[in-house]
């Protein structure tokens, strides 16, 4: 204590500052602070619970809570001892001041010179809207993304600031509680949705684009893991504290307990590391601080030797494929963090603009999975801010992360500083901090942690001796963000891309194409490297035939030149135009990219026209080629000549590919071979006991040579083997039924039931199997029912149709005349409903019409 107040009469006077005298009871003022902080613990706590602000009504609602936090805090701040300077303050305020001059629009002749991609970008945008040569532009490729992401760094400015106030007026270990509160409640929330078994977060919201084995709020396990591991040495140090109180140390120590396990359940291996690296890194800086007392090396050596392993777990991340879920092809995240930096060295200086790497990084996946981040927190900020800005954000937070480590505060702030480099270490491996909710806390960790408080005279060591005073800053943040939250918020979802994408589909759906243009010219203009906007331009003109569909089509293949959609689109123009070679070049470029998205299209060709060389014109050559074949020939008949030659080239490429087997064995069914049939599908059988094609196959061909007995058995013994055995229970329902058993068929058909788990469509389709083996067993009635019952899953005109002939056949006029007349009216055009209907009223009239 003694070095301490040494410390404090040798400060020079413009340090200290004396405390101005409190005309409020101490009793006022105490319940007055603790409203004030009670609304700072809503903005810790609600944020993250608000989908982490993966939506931009949440990021307005987190600026919202951000702004009124601030607001408090400098309505109960009291005079610190010192008063504190903050350099970190300055990191803030640069990224914020940086992101505005990337949002902010400039002369585009002057930006060629300085970024000539984002300008080339906005002049090829005007070009597909039709529009002259744009007079200003921005630095960012998505002003749109960047302007929402100026919102969210408003409100972590506010929440630094608030915290450093509410710090320095002696109040930072209740900060620091409200942390672990918003740790706990995430917890606490992710918990309950395993314990009530829900797939939707709180029952309301399913996620899109996220697939966790633990859901939370925090719908990503990455992030869901990087959020509660920080928050784990602060819980033990919280246990710590309790010395005398055996049960609040119990407490603590069991939510560490469940934070470890929290962490662990998500199987993030990224999130494992940073809470190993955490702990171990609290407990290093514990044996550091020792001073006159002996350190244990022992311990020492254990810490240094856990935050090794930690690296090495969360580096195994690295190593995780990222792939689509349509094609299956991927790429690892390692191979992401250097696309990063890459892209960093072709923007060095101005950066692509904070926000907006999801759309410079189109070529890096396909439609279906986005790649929004290079999963590394250097390659991030480097590619978006720039090198420089970049570097300077890291110098001064690791400076000042620095000099707080070596003044040995005490045991909850060196929590605080594990936390924050646990973070840090986890920000190395996959990008959490891009969500608003995690970055809210750790800016109030740093705020916490570098302001010094009026209270504890050991915190004298912390102010620097340059930088941005808390009291000048204070009133600037809060102008900042009720700007962001009351000027700006509304304009979030205008601005944001998803919610652009969202808008176009659905006026595409109800064919409102003035609306949807208008809302084009304003989205592109936002996002002018975001090929899907293209792509939708190019759908909805191919859809009403405007010339304009291919220049767009072009457009999202020049932004996205790794997509397979565009090309599937412009194959659909060309047909429509008679370019039917053309067509399938292009669908051969798309079976290049993703070899399923061209196959629906494909199969159309050439079931129209099978010959051999059509067939084979659209096939891709290189890791896909073995893929389509497979599936363009699972489109044609068995015995025509296109799929002989599908399957011959199939068999080049891959010799024991099993799939030209099955379907020479079809084509022998065709033919009625039975015999040869059975012969070659059995041995294929033998030979692939795994594959649920061949135990089909040969059950088929048992059937065809009327053998149910043997092909019921077939298929019950393989039908275990397969987690979803849904085709070989239809054929055992055919097989039952082709005997002559009805009540073994329909015992399969409830199992078909169970299986459909609830799917309106599958339930319509075992009912329309029923309907049909019904018939072939004789039983009209149950058939009838049956199809009524499908119609009710799945209103569908050929169900309608198919009940209508059903009940003109066993005789039930009225039921037959009620569903034609249904038809006449869904379908007005087809004249033979309307003749079935006058046929059925003929001379008799119909019983209730």
């Amino acid at each position: 204590m003694r070095e301490s107040e040494e410390r404090l009469s040798n400060a020079p006077s413009s340090r200290r500052k004396r405390r101005a005298p409190n005309h409020r009871s101490d009793k006022t003022r105490h319940a007055f602070d603790i409203a004030a902080l009670s609304v700072f613990g809503v903005t810790l706590v609600g944020c993250p619970l608000l989908l982490g602000g993966a939506t931009p009504w949440a990021v307005w609602a987190s600026a919202g809570l951000s702004a009124l936090s601030l607001l408090s805090a400098i309505a109960v701040r009291q005079p610190s001892v010192y008063e504190a300077r903050l350099p970190l303050a300055i990191a803030l305020v640069v990224a914020l001041g940086w992101t505005t001059l990337q949002a902010l629009p400039l002369p585009c002749a002057a930006l060629r010179l300085i970024s000539p991609n984002t300008a080339s970008e906005a002049y090829a945008a005007a070009r597909a809207l039709g529009e002259g040569a744009p007079a200003m532009c921005t630095l960012s490729l998505d002003p749109g993304q960047t302007r929402i992401e100026l919102v969210k760094l408003a409100s972590m400015l506010a929440c630094f600031v608030a915290a450093a106030l509410f710090s320095s007026s002696g109040m930072r270990r209740r900060v620091h509680f409200l942390v672990a509160a918003s740790v706990i409640t995430m917890m606490c929330a992710a918990f309950a949705h395993w314990l009530f078994q829900l797939d939707r977060v709180f029952g309301l919201y399913r996620p899109v684009y996220a697939d966790s084995t633990l859901l939370a709020p925090l719908m990503n396990p990455n992030h869901l893991a990087a959020f509660v591991g920080m928050g784990a040495p602060l819980l033990v140090a919280f246990g710590m504290r309790e010395e005398h109180n055996r049960l609040k140390r119990t407490l603590w120590y069991f939510a560490t307990a469940l934070s470890v396990v929290c962490v662990g359940a998500t199987l993030s291996l990224s999130g494992i590391g940073s809470l190993v690296i955490g702990l171990a890194v609290f407990a290093l800086l514990l044996q550091l601080r020792r001073r006159g007392r002996k350190r244990s090396r022992a311990t020492m050596a254990f810490a240094v030797a856990f935050i090794a392993i930690g690296f090495t777990i969360a580096a195994g991340s690295l190593t995780k494929v990222v792939s689509s879920p349509s094609s299956g092809q991927g790429v690892t995240r390692a191979t992401l963090v250097g696309a990063g930096f890459a892209r960093a060295v072709r923007n060095p200086i101005f950066g692509i603009g904070r926000g907006a790497y999801v759309a410079a990084s189109a070529n890096e996946g396909d439609a279906q999975r986005r790649v929004t981040s290079p999963e590394n927190v250097i390659a991030q900020w480097s590619s978006e801010w720039g090198f420089v800005v970049a570097a300077f954000l890291f110098f001064v937070i690791g400076r000042e992360l620095y000099k707080r480590a070596r003044i040995h505060p005490s045991t909850v702030s060196l929590a605080v500083l594990a936390c924050i480099l646990s973070l840090a270490s986890h920000e190395l491996f996959d990008f959490s901090t891009e969500m608003l909710g995690i970055s809210i806390v750790g800016a109030t960790l740093l705020g916490s942690l570098i302001a010094p408080s009026g209270t504890n005279v050991d915190d004298f060591a912390t102010v620097a001796g340059e930088g941005i005073r808390i009291r000048h800053l204070a009133a600037p943040s809060l102008a900042v963000v009720l700007i962001g939250a009351l000027a700006l918020g509304p304009m979030l979802t205008r601005w944001s891309s998803d919610d652009a994408r969202e808008r176009l589909i659905g006026y595409m759906r109800v064919d409102d194409r003035a609306r949807f243009h208008n809302t084009l010219s304003d989205a592109v203009s936002l996002h002018p490297a975001e090929p899907s906007l293209a792509l939708l331009a190019g759908a909805e003109a191919r859809e009403h035939a405007d010339p304009n569909a291919l220049r767009w089509l072009n457009r999202a293949m020049l932004l996205a030149p790794r997509w397979a959609s565009p090309h599937v689109e412009a194959a659909r123009v060309l047909i429509a135009s008679g370019h039917q070679d053309q067509a399938l070049l292009e669908l051969r470029e798309a079976a290049q990219r993703d070899a399923r998205s061209a196959i629906d299209l494909a199969c159309s060709i050439v079931r129209r026209d099978p010959s051999p060389a059509l067939a084979m014109r659209s096939v891709p050559t290189g890791r896909n080629r073995e893929a389509y074949l497979d599936a363009i020939g699972a489109c044609l008949p068995p015995t025509s000549a296109g799929v002989l030659a599908i399957d011959r080239e199939l068999l080049r490429v891959a010799p024991r590919h099993p799939s030209p087997r099955v379907r020479a064995i079809r084509g022998q069914l065709a033919q009625h071979h039975f015999d040869e049939a059975i012969a070659e599908a059995r041995a294929l059988s033998r030979e692939n006991p795994g594959l649920m094609d061949a135990t089909a196959v040969y059950a088929e061909a048992l059937m065809g040579g009327r053998r149910f007995p043997e092909a019921i058995e077939v298929l019950r013994r393989d039908e275990s083997r397969f987690e979803d055995p849904s085709t070989l229970v239809r054929l055992r329902a055919r097989a039952e039924a082709g005997r002559g058993d009805a009540q073994h068929m329909r015992a399969a058909i409830d199992e078909l039931r169970g299986l459909a788990s609830g799917s309106r469509h599958e339930l319509a389709s075992v009912m329309i199997l029923l309907a049909q083996l019904e018939t072939q067993l004789g039983n009209d009635g149950q058939a009838l029912a049956a199809y009524d019952e499908a119609f009710e899953f799945q209103p569908h005109i050929s169900i309608l149709e198919a009940l209508a002939k059903s009940a003109e056949r066993q005789g039930n006029r009225e039921k037959a005349y009620q569903a034609y007349t249904q038809l006449v009216e869904l379908v007005p055009t087809n004249e033979s409903y309307r003749a079935a209907r006058t046929r059925l009223v003929g001379s008799r009239p119909i019983l209730g019409l």
